[in-house]
């Protein structure tokens, strides 16, 4: 069955700075239980062209109940004639066909305004003229140099109000995720600091608030026996908004008497949620407790799973 996708734009009109560059963000949504990988494509209006668009990792994995973020830029090339041009963001599963399972956005708007040539001073004047450019110049650089645009406060905004306060004042808007839950979906900080004046287009991160969960153990199943002394992968479930994760691995030597003696412990960190220890276990008997902890893209901690339990080069009858 294909997933219902919703997708929606934080504006409907966007402004060409002076390299006939823009940028949107559009926040797709699975509203399913189940997780799906989805497209993103962009559909030119009428006199558009497709290579004016360009998408970061148009097909990704959401997980259901889950949204994500698409930043498409925008740039109008060279020759392109004076008008009003369009363009819509289309969704769909990855395994479905786009006639479907696909989903669009509102029309994205905006106005393309060539310069015009400036008429050239007679060329009799210019000797005249070329001192007092020199000093005006001077003067203009030192009166009005430094920023450009100041950055808005987006502290407590929505993801969508602070991209749309950052696109209205000709910024770019980055988007970082915390683990904050006492301020879920909101933003909670921001780089540059508001009131700093930057350049028109420059890009400002903000950190919006998410609650990362605890990951659920896959395999080894918990309290198995594995033959052998290498480590076999371990597996668990991925965490929407982790950026990577930080797996705790202990063993400890066990006698026949059942008395356990801690051997190692040590962490790593992946990316990926499986993940195979690079580590020397010795004993008749190795027993290996495990877990894993998301982290944010600021390196803020989740909550660790629940602790995993197999042996080493036993096998366990049940």
């Amino acid at each position: 069955m294909a997933t219902d996708w919703a997708v929606t734009t934080a504006t409907e009109r966007i402004k060409l700075d002076s390299q006939r560059k823009a940028s949107t963000t559009f926040t797709v949504s699975n509203p399913g239980p189940a997780a799906d990988r989805v497209v993103f494509d962009v559909l030119p209006g009428d006199g558009a062209a497709e290579n004016w668009f360009t998408v970061e990792s148009p097909q990704r994995l959401v997980q259901g109940g889950a949204s994500v973020s698409y930043v498409v830029e925008t740039r109008v090339p060279d020759g392109v004639a004076d008008g009003a041009y369009s363009y819509q963001a289309q969704v769909y599963s990855v395994d479905v066909p786009p006639e479907e399972s696909s989903k669009l956005s509102g029309r994205v708007t905006f106005e393309l305004v060539n310069p015009k040539p400036q008429p050239k001073p007679p060329w009799k004047l210019i000797a005249i003229i070329a001192a007092a450019v020199v000093v005006l110049a001077t003067v203009a650089f030192l009166v009005f140099s430094g920023g450009g645009v100041e950055v808005p406060n987006l502290k407590d905004k929505s993801e969508a109000d602070a991209v749309a306060t950052l696109q209205s004042a000709g910024l770019k808007a980055g988007v970082r995720h915390k683990h904050d839950p006492s301020h879920l979906n909101l933003v909670v900080g921001q780089d540059p600091a508001a009131g700093t004046e930057v350049d028109e287009g420059s890009t400002v991160q903000f950190d919006l608030a998410v609650s990362l969960s605890a990951p659920g153990l896959v395999s080894p199943i918990n309290n198995t026996g594995v033959l052998g002394t290498q480590m076999p992968a371990l597996k668990w479930q991925a965490v929407p908004n982790a950026h990577h994760y930080k797996i705790s691995v202990s063993t400890s030597n066990c006698s026949s008497t059942g008395l356990c003696t801690v051997q190692k412990n040590q962490t790593f960190e992946s990316t990926e949620t499986t993940f195979t220890p690079k580590m020397t276990v010795t004993g008749l008997e190795v027993r290996v407790t495990w877990s894993v902890q998301p982290i944010d893209d600021l390196g803020t901690a989740g909550p660790v799973s629940a602790q995993g339990l197999f042996r080493l080069n036993v096998i366990i009858i049940s």
